[in-house]
Protein backbone atom coordinates (compact mmCIF):
# COMPACT_ATOMS: atom_id res chain seq x y z
CA UNK A 1 0.00 0.00 0.00
CA UNK A 2 2.23 3.12 -1.57
CA UNK A 3 1.94 6.43 0.85
CA UNK A 4 -0.32 8.84 0.24
CA UNK A 5 0.05 11.26 -3.49
CA UNK A 6 -1.91 14.04 -1.25
CA UNK A 7 1.21 14.79 1.03
CA UNK A 8 2.64 13.92 4.22
CA UNK A 9 1.05 10.39 5.52
CA UNK A 10 1.39 9.81 8.75
CA UNK A 11 1.45 5.68 10.66
CA UNK A 12 0.19 5.64 13.83
CA UNK A 13 0.79 2.31 15.72
CA UNK A 14 -1.52 1.49 19.02
CA UNK A 15 -5.21 2.93 19.31
CA UNK A 16 -5.58 4.37 23.25
CA UNK A 17 -5.56 7.36 24.09
CA UNK A 18 -2.19 8.55 22.82
CA UNK A 19 -3.12 6.88 19.44
CA UNK A 20 -6.98 7.59 19.12
CA UNK A 21 -5.78 11.03 20.26
CA UNK A 22 -3.27 12.16 17.63
CA UNK A 23 -5.85 10.26 15.08
CA UNK A 24 -8.74 13.11 15.73
CA UNK A 25 -5.49 16.38 15.39
CA UNK A 26 -4.09 14.83 12.25
CA UNK A 27 -7.45 15.02 10.79
CA UNK A 28 -8.24 18.32 11.71
CA UNK A 29 -4.45 19.54 10.34
CA UNK A 30 -5.55 17.30 7.18
CA UNK A 31 -2.67 15.16 7.40
CA UNK A 32 -3.10 11.94 5.86
CA UNK A 33 -2.86 9.20 8.63
CA UNK A 34 -3.11 5.26 9.24
CA UNK A 35 -3.94 3.74 12.57
CA UNK A 36 -3.28 0.52 13.54
CA UNK A 37 -4.39 -1.50 16.78
CA UNK A 38 -3.06 -4.99 17.67
CA UNK A 39 -6.83 -5.84 19.44
CA UNK A 40 -9.95 -6.91 18.13
CA UNK A 41 -12.16 -4.15 19.26
CA UNK A 42 -11.20 -0.36 19.79
CA UNK A 43 -12.47 -0.38 23.44
CA UNK A 44 -12.04 -3.56 25.69
CA UNK A 45 -13.17 -3.50 28.93
CA UNK A 46 -9.88 -4.36 30.85
CA UNK A 47 -11.02 -3.12 34.12
CA UNK A 48 -9.27 0.03 33.62
CA UNK A 49 -9.75 4.01 34.16
CA UNK A 50 -9.17 7.63 33.77
CA UNK A 51 -8.38 10.52 35.61
CA UNK A 52 -9.19 13.52 33.34
CA UNK A 53 -8.07 16.73 34.11
CA UNK A 54 -8.68 19.74 33.01
CA UNK A 55 -5.15 20.12 30.62
CA UNK A 56 -6.72 17.17 28.88
CA UNK A 57 -10.14 18.23 28.34
CA UNK A 58 -9.28 21.72 26.82
CA UNK A 59 -7.62 19.84 24.10
CA UNK A 60 -10.84 17.44 24.44
CA UNK A 61 -13.11 20.50 24.02
CA UNK A 62 -10.73 21.56 20.84
CA UNK A 63 -11.17 18.14 19.16
CA UNK A 64 -15.68 18.40 19.76
CA UNK A 65 -15.00 15.04 22.11
CA UNK A 66 -15.52 17.07 25.51
CA UNK A 67 -19.41 17.31 25.54
CA UNK A 68 -19.76 13.74 25.17
CA UNK A 69 -17.32 13.08 28.28
CA UNK A 70 -19.12 15.39 30.40
CA UNK A 71 -21.92 13.68 30.01
CA UNK A 72 -20.95 10.67 31.38
CA UNK A 73 -18.81 12.01 34.54
CA UNK A 74 -19.18 14.13 37.76
CA UNK A 75 -16.26 16.26 39.29
CA UNK A 76 -14.20 15.32 41.79
CA UNK A 77 -15.08 17.73 44.61
CA UNK A 78 -12.77 17.23 47.32
CA UNK A 79 -10.13 14.09 48.75
CA UNK A 80 -10.05 12.77 52.21
CA UNK A 81 -7.91 11.09 53.80
CA UNK A 82 -7.24 8.30 56.24
CA UNK A 83 -4.97 5.52 57.67
CA UNK A 84 -6.08 1.94 57.54
CA UNK A 85 -7.79 1.93 60.86
CA UNK A 86 -10.28 4.88 59.54
CA UNK A 87 -8.99 7.34 61.11
CA UNK A 88 -9.36 10.76 59.44
CA UNK A 89 -6.63 12.56 58.41
CA UNK A 90 -6.79 16.37 58.23
CA UNK A 91 -9.91 17.61 56.70
CA UNK A 92 -10.53 16.76 53.32
CA UNK A 93 -9.23 18.71 50.60
CA UNK A 94 -11.06 20.88 48.25
CA UNK A 95 -10.07 20.29 44.48
CA UNK A 96 -12.62 19.85 41.76
CA UNK A 97 -14.20 23.78 42.66
CA UNK A 98 -10.84 25.26 42.50
CA UNK A 99 -9.94 23.58 40.13
CA UNK A 100 -12.22 24.34 37.81
CA UNK A 101 -12.60 27.60 38.49
CA UNK A 102 -9.33 28.52 37.80
CA UNK A 103 -9.16 26.28 34.43
CA UNK A 104 -12.80 26.34 33.55
CA UNK A 105 -12.60 22.62 33.35
CA UNK A 106 -12.73 19.96 36.48
CA UNK A 107 -11.22 16.83 37.33
CA UNK A 108 -12.75 13.54 36.98
CA UNK A 109 -12.79 9.66 36.49
CA UNK A 110 -14.99 7.47 33.91
CA UNK A 111 -13.85 4.24 32.37
CA UNK A 112 -11.35 4.25 30.01
CA UNK A 113 -12.97 2.62 27.45
CA UNK A 114 -15.60 5.09 27.26
CA UNK A 115 -12.45 8.03 26.15
CA UNK A 116 -11.35 4.98 23.87
CA UNK A 117 -15.18 4.84 22.56
CA UNK A 118 -15.93 8.38 22.46
CA UNK A 119 -12.09 9.20 20.78
CA UNK A 120 -12.63 6.76 17.82
CA UNK A 121 -16.66 8.27 17.33
CA UNK A 122 -15.20 11.32 16.46
CA UNK A 123 -12.76 9.67 13.61
CA UNK A 124 -14.37 11.06 10.40
CA UNK A 125 -12.90 8.11 8.56
CA UNK A 126 -13.46 4.64 10.37
CA UNK A 127 -11.65 3.00 7.42
CA UNK A 128 -8.02 4.61 8.77
CA UNK A 129 -7.88 2.24 11.75
CA UNK A 130 -7.20 -0.95 11.16
CA UNK A 131 -7.90 -3.76 13.98
CA UNK A 132 -6.36 -7.32 14.33
CA UNK A 133 -2.79 -5.35 13.29
CA UNK A 134 0.43 -6.64 15.23
CA UNK A 135 3.09 -5.04 13.85
CA UNK A 136 6.23 -7.57 13.10
CA UNK A 137 9.04 -5.03 11.91
CA UNK A 138 9.72 -1.67 10.99
CA UNK A 139 11.57 -0.68 7.56
CA UNK A 140 13.54 2.31 6.37
CA UNK A 141 13.25 2.96 3.09
CA UNK A 142 14.48 5.67 0.67
CA UNK A 143 11.63 8.06 0.78
CA UNK A 144 9.20 6.62 3.33
CA UNK A 145 8.95 4.63 5.95
CA UNK A 146 7.14 0.73 6.00
CA UNK A 147 5.19 -0.81 8.88
CA UNK A 148 4.67 -5.04 8.15
CA UNK A 149 2.19 -6.41 10.23
CA UNK A 150 2.30 -10.21 11.02
CA UNK A 151 -0.82 -10.79 8.91
CA UNK A 152 1.80 -10.32 5.58
CA UNK A 153 0.06 -6.22 5.06
CA UNK A 154 2.47 -3.47 4.39
CA UNK A 155 1.52 0.12 4.89
CA UNK A 156 3.71 2.84 3.91
CA UNK A 157 4.59 6.17 5.09
CA UNK A 158 6.28 9.26 5.60
CA UNK A 159 6.35 9.25 9.86
CA UNK A 160 5.58 6.17 11.93
CA UNK A 161 4.39 7.38 15.62
CA UNK A 162 4.72 4.53 18.42
CA UNK A 163 1.29 4.77 20.62
CA UNK A 164 2.15 0.98 21.71
CA UNK A 165 2.44 1.64 25.06
CA UNK A 166 5.64 0.62 27.90
CA UNK A 167 6.26 -2.49 25.87
CA UNK A 168 6.16 -1.22 22.27
CA UNK A 169 7.26 -2.48 19.36
CA UNK A 170 7.87 -0.28 17.61
CA UNK A 171 10.53 1.47 19.95
CA UNK A 172 12.44 -2.16 19.64
CA UNK A 173 12.20 -1.35 16.18
CA UNK A 174 13.92 1.67 16.31
CA UNK A 175 16.46 0.35 18.89
CA UNK A 176 17.35 -2.28 15.89
CA UNK A 177 17.32 0.57 12.74
CA UNK A 178 19.79 2.44 15.38
CA UNK A 179 21.52 0.29 16.57
CA UNK A 180 24.67 0.79 14.04
CA UNK A 181 24.60 4.69 14.76
CA UNK A 182 24.25 4.72 18.93
CA UNK A 183 27.17 3.88 21.74
CA UNK A 184 26.48 0.86 22.92
CA UNK A 185 25.93 2.24 26.16
CA UNK A 186 22.77 4.06 24.90
CA UNK A 187 21.10 0.72 23.90
CA UNK A 188 21.73 -0.59 26.99
CA UNK A 189 20.61 2.19 29.14
CA UNK A 190 17.60 1.70 26.49
CA UNK A 191 17.15 -1.50 27.10
CA UNK A 192 16.99 -1.74 31.05
CA UNK A 193 15.26 1.31 31.81
CA UNK A 194 11.64 -0.21 32.43
CA UNK A 195 11.72 -0.78 36.26
CA UNK A 196 9.25 -1.49 39.06
CA UNK A 197 8.65 -1.04 42.72
CA UNK A 198 5.20 -1.47 43.60
CA UNK A 199 2.20 -3.36 42.14
CA UNK A 200 -1.54 -2.18 41.50
CA UNK A 201 -5.08 -3.73 41.28
CA UNK A 202 -7.40 -1.68 39.66
CA UNK A 203 -11.00 -2.04 39.41
CA UNK A 204 -14.45 -0.66 39.16
CA UNK A 205 -17.27 -0.75 41.34
CA UNK A 206 -21.14 -0.45 41.73
CA UNK A 207 -21.97 2.15 43.96
CA UNK A 208 -21.61 1.33 47.92
CA UNK A 209 -23.27 2.70 50.27
CA UNK A 210 -21.81 6.07 51.90
CA UNK A 211 -19.58 7.12 49.01
CA UNK A 212 -20.93 10.42 47.20
CA UNK A 213 -20.62 11.02 43.97
CA UNK A 214 -17.68 13.47 43.03
CA UNK A 215 -15.78 12.57 46.34
CA UNK A 216 -12.48 10.83 46.63
CA UNK A 217 -10.90 8.72 49.37
CA UNK A 218 -7.71 8.18 50.06
CA UNK A 219 -6.16 5.28 52.53
CA UNK A 220 -2.66 5.41 53.56
CA UNK A 221 -0.66 2.34 55.59
CA UNK A 222 3.35 1.42 55.60
CA UNK A 223 4.05 0.35 51.84
CA UNK A 224 0.41 0.12 50.78
CA UNK A 225 -2.26 2.46 49.76
CA UNK A 226 -5.75 2.68 48.92
CA UNK A 227 -6.91 5.08 45.92
CA UNK A 228 -10.95 5.68 45.16
CA UNK A 229 -12.88 7.78 43.26
CA UNK A 230 -16.89 8.43 42.86
CA UNK A 231 -18.04 9.00 39.66
CA UNK A 232 -21.34 9.21 38.00
CA UNK A 233 -24.12 7.41 39.81
CA UNK A 234 -22.03 6.01 42.16
CA UNK A 235 -19.55 3.65 40.11
CA UNK A 236 -16.64 3.48 42.05
CA UNK A 237 -12.76 3.67 40.64
CA UNK A 238 -9.98 2.06 43.07
CA UNK A 239 -6.55 1.51 43.31
CA UNK A 240 -4.78 -0.59 46.03
CA UNK A 241 -1.00 -0.29 45.53
CA UNK A 242 2.09 -2.37 46.88
CA UNK A 243 5.43 -1.69 47.32
CA UNK A 244 7.79 -5.19 46.17
CA UNK A 245 10.18 -6.18 48.29
CA UNK A 246 12.70 -4.90 45.99
CA UNK A 247 13.24 -2.64 42.66
CA UNK A 248 12.54 -5.06 39.63
CA UNK A 249 13.91 -4.68 36.28
CA UNK A 250 12.28 -5.32 32.74
CA UNK A 251 11.53 -9.18 32.51
CA UNK A 252 11.66 -9.58 36.04
CA UNK A 253 8.53 -7.28 36.31
CA UNK A 254 5.60 -10.22 36.22
CA UNK A 255 2.38 -11.00 34.69
CA UNK A 256 -0.49 -12.10 37.26
CA UNK A 257 -3.33 -14.12 36.53
CA UNK A 258 -6.76 -14.03 37.84
CA UNK A 259 -6.23 -15.98 40.78
CA UNK A 260 -3.29 -14.14 42.14
CA UNK A 261 -5.36 -10.90 42.03
CA UNK A 262 -8.00 -12.09 44.02
CA UNK A 263 -5.51 -13.48 46.61
CA UNK A 264 -3.84 -9.74 46.53
CA UNK A 265 -6.78 -8.11 47.24
CA UNK A 266 -7.50 -10.31 50.32
CA UNK A 267 -5.11 -8.10 51.69
CA UNK A 268 -6.64 -5.07 51.96
CA UNK A 269 -10.19 -6.21 52.93
CA UNK A 270 -10.05 -5.05 56.44
CA UNK A 271 -8.59 -1.77 54.93
CA UNK A 272 -10.68 1.65 55.67
CA UNK A 273 -10.97 3.58 52.20
CA UNK A 274 -13.71 5.89 53.66
CA UNK A 275 -16.59 7.02 56.24
CA UNK A 276 -18.29 3.41 57.21
CA UNK A 277 -16.85 1.75 54.03
CA UNK A 278 -14.10 -1.28 54.29
CA UNK A 279 -12.28 -2.02 50.96
CA UNK A 280 -13.95 -5.39 51.51
CA UNK A 281 -17.10 -3.23 50.69
CA UNK A 282 -15.15 -1.99 46.83
CA UNK A 283 -14.33 -6.07 46.34
CA UNK A 284 -17.75 -6.98 46.53
CA UNK A 285 -19.58 -5.20 44.61
CA UNK A 286 -16.62 -5.03 41.75
CA UNK A 287 -17.80 -5.51 38.16
CA UNK A 288 -13.80 -5.45 36.41
CA UNK A 289 -10.04 -5.46 37.91
CA UNK A 290 -6.76 -6.38 37.12
CA UNK A 291 -3.33 -6.96 38.92
CA UNK A 292 -0.13 -5.44 37.19
CA UNK A 293 3.67 -4.34 37.74
CA UNK A 294 3.63 -0.77 37.75
CA UNK A 295 6.23 -0.13 35.38
CA UNK A 296 8.11 3.13 35.49
CA UNK A 297 10.93 4.29 32.55
CA UNK A 298 12.18 7.15 31.40
CA UNK A 299 13.77 6.19 27.90
CA UNK A 300 16.49 8.83 26.39
CA UNK A 301 15.62 8.64 22.69
CA UNK A 302 12.10 9.56 21.71
CA UNK A 303 12.47 9.94 17.91
CA UNK A 304 14.81 8.99 14.89
CA UNK A 305 14.81 9.54 11.40
CA UNK A 306 11.40 9.04 11.01
CA UNK A 307 9.83 7.42 14.02
CA UNK A 308 8.89 9.04 16.79
CA UNK A 309 7.03 7.28 19.99
CA UNK A 310 4.44 9.37 22.49
CA UNK A 311 2.95 8.23 25.77
CA UNK A 312 3.93 5.46 27.96
CA UNK A 313 6.25 4.13 25.15
CA UNK A 314 8.95 6.60 26.26
CA UNK A 315 7.67 8.53 29.91
CA UNK A 316 5.89 5.58 31.61
CA UNK A 317 4.71 6.56 34.99
CA UNK A 318 2.99 6.07 38.04
CA UNK A 319 -0.70 6.24 38.20
CA UNK A 320 -1.56 8.15 41.93
CA UNK A 321 -1.24 11.60 40.29
CA UNK A 322 -3.30 10.86 37.61
CA UNK A 323 -0.72 11.91 34.76
CA UNK A 324 -0.21 9.34 32.78
CA UNK A 325 -3.43 9.51 29.94
CA UNK A 326 -2.84 13.51 30.24
CA UNK A 327 1.16 13.09 29.35
CA UNK A 328 0.19 10.92 26.60
CA UNK A 329 -2.97 13.71 25.04
CA UNK A 330 -0.51 16.50 26.30
CA UNK A 331 2.38 15.36 23.73
CA UNK A 332 0.39 14.32 21.28
CA UNK A 333 0.22 17.92 19.72
CA UNK A 334 1.36 18.24 16.27
CA UNK A 335 4.95 19.81 16.16
CA UNK A 336 6.04 18.92 19.57
CA UNK A 337 5.12 14.71 19.22
CA UNK A 338 8.38 14.71 17.43
CA UNK A 339 10.67 16.98 19.27
CA UNK A 340 12.06 15.76 22.05
CA UNK A 341 13.99 18.93 23.09
CA UNK A 342 10.89 20.59 23.32
CA UNK A 343 9.11 17.55 25.20
CA UNK A 344 11.74 17.17 28.17
CA UNK A 345 11.46 20.26 30.70
CA UNK A 346 8.22 19.62 31.27
CA UNK A 347 7.51 16.17 31.42
CA UNK A 348 10.66 15.66 33.29
CA UNK A 349 9.12 17.24 36.87
CA UNK A 350 5.76 15.97 36.28
CA UNK A 351 6.98 12.75 36.33
CA UNK A 352 9.31 12.91 39.15
CA UNK A 353 6.02 14.44 41.27
CA UNK A 354 3.72 11.74 39.57
CA UNK A 355 6.23 8.83 40.92
CA UNK A 356 6.90 10.34 44.34
CA UNK A 357 3.43 10.49 45.11
CA UNK A 358 2.78 6.43 45.04
CA UNK A 359 5.69 6.66 47.61
CA UNK A 360 4.00 9.00 49.48
CA UNK A 361 1.12 7.47 49.73
CA UNK A 362 2.73 4.09 50.61
CA UNK A 363 4.85 5.80 53.60
CA UNK A 364 8.06 4.92 52.14
CA UNK A 365 10.55 6.90 55.10
CA UNK A 366 9.97 9.08 57.79
CA UNK A 367 9.51 12.53 55.49
CA UNK A 368 6.80 10.67 54.15
CA UNK A 369 4.93 9.74 57.37
CA UNK A 370 5.76 13.53 58.51
CA UNK A 371 4.17 14.87 55.37
CA UNK A 372 1.02 12.90 55.45
CA UNK A 373 0.52 12.93 59.21
CA UNK A 374 1.92 16.83 60.12
CA UNK A 375 2.01 18.93 56.90
CA UNK A 376 -0.82 18.08 54.26
CA UNK A 377 -3.66 18.43 57.08
CA UNK A 378 -2.30 21.92 57.40
CA UNK A 379 -2.17 22.86 54.00
CA UNK A 380 -5.71 22.09 52.54
CA UNK A 381 -5.39 23.65 49.14
CA UNK A 382 -2.24 21.85 48.34
CA UNK A 383 -3.63 19.46 46.01
CA UNK A 384 -5.43 22.04 44.14
CA UNK A 385 -1.92 23.95 44.04
CA UNK A 386 0.09 21.30 42.88
CA UNK A 387 -2.67 20.68 40.23
CA UNK A 388 -2.30 24.71 39.03
CA UNK A 389 0.88 24.32 39.12
CA UNK A 390 1.30 21.34 36.51
CA UNK A 391 -1.60 22.47 34.22
CA UNK A 392 -0.71 26.02 33.86
CA UNK A 393 1.24 25.77 30.71
CA UNK A 394 -0.38 22.79 29.68
CA UNK A 395 -0.34 22.45 25.52
CA UNK A 396 -3.34 23.13 23.26
CA UNK A 397 -4.04 22.36 19.64
CA UNK A 398 -2.66 25.85 18.30
CA UNK A 399 -4.45 25.48 14.85
CA UNK A 400 -8.03 25.30 16.22
CA UNK A 401 -9.80 27.55 18.06
CA UNK A 402 -10.30 27.67 21.82
CA UNK A 403 -14.03 27.31 23.14
CA UNK A 404 -15.53 29.23 25.26
CA UNK A 405 -15.44 27.65 28.64
CA UNK A 406 -11.43 26.93 27.98
CA UNK A 407 -11.67 31.14 28.35
CA UNK A 408 -13.94 31.03 31.38
CA UNK A 409 -10.78 29.99 34.07
CA UNK A 410 -9.41 32.56 36.34
CA UNK A 411 -6.32 31.02 35.66
CA UNK A 412 -4.53 32.19 32.26
CA UNK A 413 -2.80 28.53 30.65
CA UNK A 414 1.05 29.98 29.85
CA UNK A 415 3.35 27.76 28.76
CA UNK A 416 6.33 30.27 30.08
CA UNK A 417 5.15 28.49 33.59
CA UNK A 418 4.45 25.60 35.28
CA UNK A 419 6.82 22.40 35.43
CA UNK A 420 10.60 23.22 33.90
CA UNK A 421 10.23 26.66 33.73
CA UNK A 422 10.67 27.56 37.40
CA UNK A 423 13.13 30.16 38.56
CA UNK A 424 16.38 29.04 40.31
CA UNK A 425 16.47 29.20 44.05
CA UNK A 426 19.44 31.68 43.61
CA UNK A 427 16.75 33.73 41.80
CA UNK A 428 13.77 33.07 44.08
CA UNK A 429 16.31 33.72 47.44
CA UNK A 430 17.41 37.18 46.20
CA UNK A 431 13.85 38.49 45.22
CA UNK A 432 12.72 37.28 48.77
CA UNK A 433 15.96 39.00 50.42
CA UNK A 434 14.21 42.28 50.72
CA UNK A 435 11.22 40.30 52.77
CA UNK A 436 13.31 38.96 55.13
CA UNK A 437 14.77 41.73 55.80
CA UNK A 438 11.55 43.35 56.43
CA UNK A 439 10.97 40.80 58.39
CA UNK A 440 14.32 40.69 60.59
CA UNK A 441 13.75 44.51 61.10
CA UNK A 442 10.32 44.04 62.33
CA UNK A 443 11.50 40.53 64.85
CA UNK A 444 14.38 43.52 66.14
CA UNK A 445 12.17 46.26 66.55
CA UNK A 446 10.07 44.27 69.11
CA UNK A 447 12.61 42.66 70.84
CA UNK A 448 14.17 46.10 71.82
CA UNK A 449 11.07 47.15 73.08
CA UNK A 450 10.35 50.01 70.94
CA UNK A 451 7.00 48.11 70.53
CA UNK A 452 5.75 46.31 73.45
CA UNK A 453 4.53 43.01 73.33
CA UNK A 454 2.21 43.49 75.96
CA UNK A 455 0.14 46.54 73.72
CA UNK A 456 -1.26 43.95 71.52
CA UNK A 457 -2.83 42.26 74.05
CA UNK A 458 -6.44 44.33 74.13
CA UNK A 459 -6.02 43.63 70.33
CA UNK A 460 -6.53 39.93 70.75
CA UNK A 461 -9.07 40.35 73.36
CA UNK A 462 -11.29 42.10 71.77
CA UNK A 463 -10.81 40.66 68.24
CA UNK A 464 -10.51 44.17 66.61
CA UNK A 465 -8.21 47.03 65.57
CA UNK A 466 -9.90 50.09 66.82
CA UNK A 467 -9.08 53.65 65.85
CA UNK A 468 -11.41 57.09 65.29
CA UNK A 469 -13.20 56.28 62.34
CA UNK A 470 -14.17 52.77 62.40
CA UNK A 471 -12.38 49.16 63.58
CA UNK A 472 -11.32 46.14 61.57
CA UNK A 473 -10.75 42.29 62.46
CA UNK A 474 -7.95 41.33 63.93
CA UNK A 475 -6.14 38.02 61.73
CA UNK A 476 -5.13 35.56 64.06
CA UNK A 477 -4.48 32.32 61.75
CA UNK A 478 -2.39 32.23 59.08
CA UNK A 479 -1.15 28.94 58.86
CA UNK A 480 -3.35 26.63 60.88
CA UNK A 481 0.46 25.95 63.01
CA UNK A 482 -0.10 27.47 66.49
CA UNK A 483 3.55 28.49 66.83
CA UNK A 484 3.98 30.31 64.02
CA UNK A 485 0.63 32.03 64.00
CA UNK A 486 2.01 33.17 67.26
CA UNK A 487 4.94 34.74 65.52
CA UNK A 488 3.25 36.40 62.68
CA UNK A 489 -0.05 37.68 64.06
CA UNK A 490 1.61 40.69 66.67
CA UNK A 491 3.82 41.63 63.03
CA UNK A 492 0.68 41.85 61.49
CA UNK A 493 -1.21 44.13 64.10
CA UNK A 494 1.58 46.12 64.61
CA UNK A 495 1.94 46.56 60.43
CA UNK A 496 -1.90 47.46 60.80
CA UNK A 497 -1.11 50.11 63.32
Amino acid sequence: MPSSDKGLRVIIVGGGIAGLTLANILQYSNIDFLLLERRDVIDPQIGASIGIMPNENRILDQLGCFDAIDELVETIDAVSEHWADGQKIGPSKELGAQVERSFGYGFCFLDRRAVWKILYDHIHDKSKVLLNKHVARVENAKDSVIVHTKDGESYHGDLVVGCDGIRSKVREERWRIAAPRLPQAVLERERNAITAEYRCLFGISNAVESFAEGEGYNTYTKDRSIMSNVGKGGRVYWFCFEKYPRRLQNDEIPRYSDEEAVAFAEKFVHYAVGPQVKFRDLWEQRQTYALVGLEEAAFEIWSDERIALVGDCVHKMTPNAGQGGNAAIDYTLSRKCCHQAKRTPRIKPIMKSANYATRMQALKGPREVALIKYVQPVLKDSFANSMRHNFVSAERVNFLPLTQRSASGTTTFNPSQGPGQEESKATRALKALPIFLLFTLTISTILKGDISLAMFKPFFESGKIIWDGGSVAVMSKFYGIKVVDMIFAPMVVAFAQ
